[in-house]
């Protein structure tokens, strides 16, 4: 007669790659661990299989120092023994693009191909929240499932521990909740006895199963239950063949076997469950804690993250793609090489700012290694591209210089465009002005800005500067070429400057000396007060969790004196500066209960832009913070009431309700502070306000009358975890300091605000947002014939709310790779026009492998469906 339950034992370890000890550090037990568990699998055929985590950057590390034990580790991947991927690292899901998750996946399983075999099991349990787009991605890579713990909130209340979990675009995985957490089996009945060490008793291992039998059987959609054999940095237990034969001769009411996470879930799909669907993010922390202030904490980072995401998504790759195409060579190996060094900083204790000073001294190298190579390729790719453009022409003078702009959007962009420039001069010789003309030899508004000398001496001067002028019309994905030559003209520009005030035929913005500024948006007639006023209030948590004082004191810059000035004219750029000092508490008091009386100054430098043809407004903001114990946010008054904001995610556009749960009864009680990647947005009646940022990535809108979008700048704490202030009265981690978490110095803020008229939808919010953080770039190149028309779009794509994603040669053959998803909840049909003519295309998945997908294929385009928030990759071979 079968038992009532059937639990799966699944042996595991959870490898926090560097956290409150760094990388090498935690590589020593890495190599012990692992020289253990091969030992345990060559000797003892009844240890059936060990989980390795989810991830493969593992391997790299341990093969790193022992290279000979390669063929080791194949042979008990090959036969299923050891289970490895689908990860390249478990990385933090809500601080990294929707792209670099997929690159993640990618490289994951490239190194299960390369041992034999990659999991197909969603194991990530430990991030800190999982977003709405997950059920997508991993779907995307053939894989059914998930295994996750943190983010239920009361929704849990009504489902099993087992659900089906629906992606907005309606792809749906089996969730699995580790109720318990991931550590719910571990160190089965070890104890540590004088003189005899480490021993197992099994007479505790069963009332530990027992205890989780009972707990997890209440939420359990089946009689499988899941005990995981495993936690941080926990060796295998080369008991566990014997702890099992003891728990089946003892158990009553259930039998134990050893499983793998790919067999449970087949286990309780087999029992074909009725189970409830729960659409949406796991952002709550009813039964564990999210720790959200990790968002902000070390904001430097986060910054670095989207640089060098960026780069190599926007710029890289498709440089490197769109110059294979014209002849060139895609540099895949370095490629990925650079991917390799961004994605390492991707697990939750490295991006989320919440381990020891030393590791994230180690991060800053990896950005910038991925950085020197993605600049090198992008440099190279689009140089090659400008040479091989017909730059000839009748319309401008032989002294004229051709300047290709480029464009890494798909659509076509109207923007400020930036040249620099070098010349010798002769002993003597004026500076020169340059006016930059377009194919037909009409002059665009054009002024020059940072001009200085690079060196001199008396038989000549080498000179420098920008140059900038209005780019209209570059094509999708392509270029424009633009002429520079000596001399002036006096072109109209829509741009007026004058002190204190900025305006072009879209929006004119009144500025104060302390910063904050009104802005009037011409289409809506509306009229935004006292945008940008910097508020500053202390933190006593840690790096986890932003924490209030018992004696909260807030400091604003509202009433600071300052001095303004212009610092460009135009015509095609207004820059005023403002210049102000913010005197700040200099800590939190020695109990931690208030801020000290004693204040710092830290001054303050604000950059306000507007572009000739562009309706948003940007800010720079230079803060010198000399203060501890602190968080800095702008605030955007929106002048309107409203009930949601919308934030941009990963492949996705969150409708976020603004009330939240009264968290009764959570073990962390919800905070207003949210996730967000370029933009977020609230709609009024009849117009809105979007905030746009560059690797800023938390927000809050907080409710009111007049609602205020709050964008945070910087997060400043002393400590890894602290278990003393309200927000959480408990640790989270080792109780460390982290003075460099302090982040005193200097720091740069880049963001804007765009108004706009309707919803954010109908204003395409996105595309100021990508092209402020991806502007166009040039190359400067001779007077030359070539094969490439002065303009072209090398790839054109429909309808506006349809973005690429990526855009890269194929990994298993000579294609073009270009993925594109729907930032609406809109069904459409996407087509996609390339530049030349292919023999066919492709639907493929996530991981480059064809479907059995229909295409409408006319000429060079191709059509196909796109329901809403959809992620659709195409492969074009020629």
């Amino acid at each position: 007669m079968s038992k009532k339950y059937t639990v799966a034992l699944v042996p595991e370890t959870h490898w926090d790659r560097e956290w409150y000890s760094t990388f090498q550090e935690f590589r020593i037990k890495l190599v012990r661990l692992t020289d253990k568990l091969l030992s345990i699998l060559d000797t003892d055929a009844e240890f059936k299989s060990f989980t390795f985590d989810g991830q493969t950057v593992v391997l790299e590390d341990y093969l790193e120092i022992k290279p000979k034990e390669r063929d080791r580790i194949k042979k008990h991947v090959q036969s299923g023994r050891l289970l490895i991927g689908p990860w390249y690292v478990l990385p933090d899901e809500f601080l990294v693009s929707g792209e670099a998750l997929i690159r993640n996946l990618m490289i994951g399983h490239m190194i299960g191909e390369e041992f034999g075999r990659t999991m197909k099991a969603g194991y990530i349990p430990d991030p800190f929240g999982h977003i709405s787009q997950l059920p997508q991605i991993l779907a995307g890579f053939g894989i059914p499932n998930v295994y996750f713990t943190r983010g239920m909130g009361d929704e849990a209340d009504g489902m099993h521990s087992e659900f089906w979990w629906q992606a907005p675009d309606g792809t749906k995985v089996l969730a699995i909740n580790q109720v318990n957490s991931y550590c719910n089996g571990v160190n089965l009945g070890v104890e540590y006895l004088p003189g005899k060490g480490k021993v197992v008793n099994f007479e505790a291992a069963l009332r530990q199963v027992k205890e989780q039998i009972e707990t997890l059987s209440k939420k359990a959609s089946t009689r499988y239950l899941l005990l995981n054999n495993g936690c941080d940095h926990i060796e295998p237990q080369p008991e566990i063949p014997q702890i099992i034969k003891y728990l089946n001769e003892h158990l009553e009411d259930a039998e134990v076997i050893h499983c793998t996470y790919e067999e449970y879930a087949e286990l309780v799909l087999k029992q074909k469950p009725t189970l409830k669907t729960f659409c949406g993010e796991l952002r709550s922390g009813k039964y564990h804690p999210l720790l959200p202030g990790v968002l902000s904490t070390r904001m430097y980072i986060k910054q670095a993250n989207e640089r060098t995401q960026t780069l190599l998504e926007k710029w890289a790759e498709p440089a490197c793609a769109l110059a294979w195409l014209v002849g060139g060579t895609y540099e895949s190996e370095l490629l990925w090489h650079a991917w390799k060094h961004l994605i390492k900083n991707h697990p939750h204790d490295s991006i989320c700012g919440c381990s020891i000073d030393q590791v994230h001294r180690e991060m800053m190298p990896r950005f910038e290694q991925a950085q020197q190579i993605g600049e090198v390729l992008t440099s190279e790719s689009l140089r090659l591209i400008a040479e091989k453009i017909d730059t000839t022409t009748k319309n401008n003078s032989k002294d004229a210089q051709a300047v290709v702009v480029f464009n890494p959007h798909a659509w076509e962009m109207t923007d400020t465009v930036t040249v620099r420039v070098e010349k010798e001069l002769s002993p003597g010789e004026i500076v020169p002005s340059y006016v930059a003309k377009d194919e037909s030899g009409s002059p665009v508004a054009t002024h020059v800005t940072n001009d200085y000398i690079l060196e001199s001496s008396r038989r000549r001067t080498r000179w420098s500067a920008d140059v900038h002028f209005t780019g209209e019309r570059i094509p999708a994905l392509g270029y424009k070429t633009y002429y520079l030559e000596p001399g002036e003209v006096d072109v109209s520009s829509p741009l007026e400057v004058g002190l204190g005030y900025l305006e072009n035929d879209f929006v004119k913005v009144n500025v104060r000396s302390n910063g904050t500024f009104d802005l009037y948006h011409k289409q809506t007639r509306t009229t935004y007060h006292n945008l940008n006023l910097l508020e500053d209030t202390e933190d006593c948590g840690d790096e986890y969790n932003y924490g209030w004082a018992y004696n909260s004191r807030t400091v604003t810059s509202e009433g600071v004196g300052g001095t303004l000035s212009i610092i460009e004219r135009g015509p095609g750029i207004g820059v005023m500066r403002c210049d102000f000092v913010m005197h700040l508490p200099e800590s939190l008091t020695a109990d931690r209960m208030a801020r000290t009386e004693k204040t710092v100054a830290c001054p303050v430098i604000v950059y306000v832009k507007l572009h000739a043809g562009l309706p948003r407004v940007d800010v720079i903001t230079v803060f010198e913070n000399n203060a501890r114990d602190h968080r800095l946010r702008a605030h955007f008054p929106t002048g309107f009431p409203t009930d949601y904001s919308y934030a941009e995610g990963q492949f996705a556009v969150l409708q976020r309700p603004l009330d939240l749960p009264n968290g009764e009864g959570w073990i962390e009680k919800p905070v207003g502070q949210k996730p967000v990647q370029s933009y977020v947005a609230v709609d009024g009646t009849d117009c809105g306000i979007a905030i746009i940022n560059q690797g800023l990535p938390e927000y809050e809108v907080i409710k009111g009358e007049q609602c205020v979008i709050a964008q945070t700048l910087l997060r400043c704490v002393g400590w890894l975890s602290r278990d003393d202030y309200q927000a959480r009265p408990y640790n989270a981690g080792p109780m460390i300091p982290t003075p460099e978490a302090q982040c005193i110095g200097k720091h740069i803020f880049r963001y804007a605000v765009l108004p706009y008229q309707g919803t954010w939808k109908r204003a395409l919010v996105w595309r100021q947002a990508h092209q402020h953080n991806a502007p166009p770039r040039t190359v400067v190149t001779g007077i030359h014939k070539g094969d490439l028309p002065k303009q072209l779009s090398f790839l054109s794509v429909s309808p506006a709310n349809i973005v690429v994603s990526a855009v890269k040669k194929a990994e298993r053959c000579d294609g073009l790779v270009v993925r594109v998803w729907n930032t609406t909840n809109d069904a459409v049909d996407a087509t996609l026009t390339l530049c030349r003519k292919f023999k066919s295309a492709v639907l493929t998945n996530l991981n480059e492998e064809p479907l059995d997908a229909k295409l409408t294929v006319s000429g060079n385009s191709v059509r196909f469906g796109m329901p809403p928030f959809k992620v659709q990759t195409v492969m074009f071979s020629f």
